[in-house]
């Protein structure tokens, strides 16, 4: 049974692959931060590792558990985890633009990286965008920022990967229903 790994899994997006992931037969790890959401994507039939992506040691972990449950073999990685900032970028202080960056930049290009060697040709390497990293609207700049951000990684996994038979995807939806604006900062 191939191994698919889904990050933030605990809502919109991330939850929903989980559940088309498992209905295809796939096994699924996810990642959530809160331990709640981690029973529930168990009582789902995923396995749920906690991750938490503004934090190093939490990347470290996830991945390692992530490495031991897999097997080292990954069919597909779907980074989907994150948060919007959304403020006036003049409101933006130095430390909520890094946490912005850590969890939706940095975070996730980590966590690719320790996971990278289990992916093998034909493996999926997905990123979720946003329509938001195409253009910006006002009093969500930061959110903005990361996802250009994101989408410059991803192209550059799409370069430095195109030899290994890894393809490398970017979705960019728009706004959907889920708890996105809840869990906004």
């Amino acid at each position: 049974m191939q191994c698919i790994v889904i990050t933030g899994a605990s809502s919109g997006i991330g939850l929903a692959a989980v559940e088309a992931g498992l209905a295809a037969g796939y096994r699924v790890i996810a990642t959530a931060r809160q331990h709640g959401d981690l029973d529930h994507l168990q009582s789902l039939g995923a396995e749920a590792v906690q991750l938490d992506l503004a934090e190093r040691e939490s990347v470290a972990q996830a991945a390692e558990a992530i490495r031991l449950l897999s097997g080292g073999h990954i069919a597909a990685l779907f980074n989907n985890a994150g948060y919007g900032l959304q403020v006036a970028m003049e409101d933006a202080t130095w430390d909520s633009l890094s946490q912005q960056l850590e969890s939706n930049v940095v975070g996730p290009v980590v966590f690719t990286n320790l996971l990278l060697d289990c992916l093998r040709p034909g493996s999926k390497l997905v990123f979720n965008s946003s329509v938001m990293g195409l253009f910006v609207v006002p009093f969500r700049g930061p959110y903005c920022m990361s996802k250009f951000a994101l989408e410059a990684a991803a192209d550059a996994y799409r370069l430095e990967l195109a030899g290994l038979g890894i393809e490398v995807h970017i979705i960019e939806p728009g706004p959907i229903e889920a708890r996105f604006r809840a869990n906004a900062y």
